[in-house]
């Protein structure tokens, strides 16, 4: 029998967040493509080597900051490194 779990990390200061999220959709899904492109561009820029798949929020923001990157959508973009 299968069950489905729902989460609320709306109080939380620092949710975690998922990535690689198109593994949840069926290939057909009209949101597959569009997150298959985000994960490609993310693991092109090496952004999700070393970290987990529900990495927090602070941890992967670390990360977009140390890469000189940000998200914006749902594309990888350069930014000036700080």
């Amino acid at each position: 029998m299968f069950g489905i779990d729902f989460f609320d990390y709306s109080g939380w200061q620092d949710p975690p967040l998922l990535f690689r999220k198109e593994q949840f959709l069926h290939a057909e899904h009209p949101l597959h493509e569009k997150f298959s492109r985000l994960t490609r561009q993310e693991e092109k820029r090496g952004l999700l080597d070393q970290i987990d798949d529900t990495a927090p929020a602070s941890r992967w923001q670390m990360r977009l900051t140390e890469s000189g990157c940000a998200v914006r959508g749902h594309q990888v973009v350069r930014t000036a490194k700080t």
